[in-house]
C-alpha cells in the first residue's frame, strides 16, 4: 500500500495544474502573462505592456522589450487547469490517509506478535 501511495504521489507532483492555450496575436490584453515563440526559434515569457499595430512590448524579468508583430511564430497563454488541481487535490488526500492508514496497521501488528 505505501508503495502505491508513493507512486501515485510522484506521479501527481510530476504534473503540473497549469496549461498553455494557443491565441492569435491579436487577442492579447495589455497586463496578461504570456509565452511567446519567435521564428528564430527564442521562446520569451513575460507580461504584455503595450500592444501597437506592429509591434509588442513585453515585461521580462523586470526589463522592457519589444517585438516586432513578424517576427511572432505563436503566441501561448497560461491558464489554470480546474480538473488538474481538484485531481492532484485528490491523489494528495488519498496518499495521506492510505499513509496514516498502513502505518496504524504496521503499527497494531508489531505490538500484537510474540517475541
Amino acid at each position: 500500500m505505501k508503495k502505491i501511495a508513493t507512486i501515485l504521489t510522484a506521479l501527481v507532483v510530476l504534473q503540473s495544474c497549469h496549461s498553455y492555450k494557443t491565441m492569435a496575436i491579436n487577442e492579447l490584453e495589455v497586463d496578461k502573462r504570456y509565452e511567446m515563440q519567435l521564428k528564430n526559434e527564442l521562446r520569451v515569457r513575460g507580461i504584455c505592456h503595450k500592444i501597437s499595430a506592429d509591434s509588442l512590448e513585453f515585461s521580462v524579468k523586470n526589463r522592457l522589450l519589444k517585438y516586432s508583430k513578424s517576427d511572432v511564430a505563436h503566441v501561448k497563454r497560461k491558464k489554470v487547469s480546474a480538473l488538474k488541481s481538484v485531481g492532484l487535490l485528490a491523489v494528495f488526500t488519498t496518499a495521506a490517509v492510505l499513509s496514516v492508514t498502513t502505518n496504524n496497521v504496521e503499527s497494531a501488528f508489531s505490538q500484537t506478535r510474540p517475541r
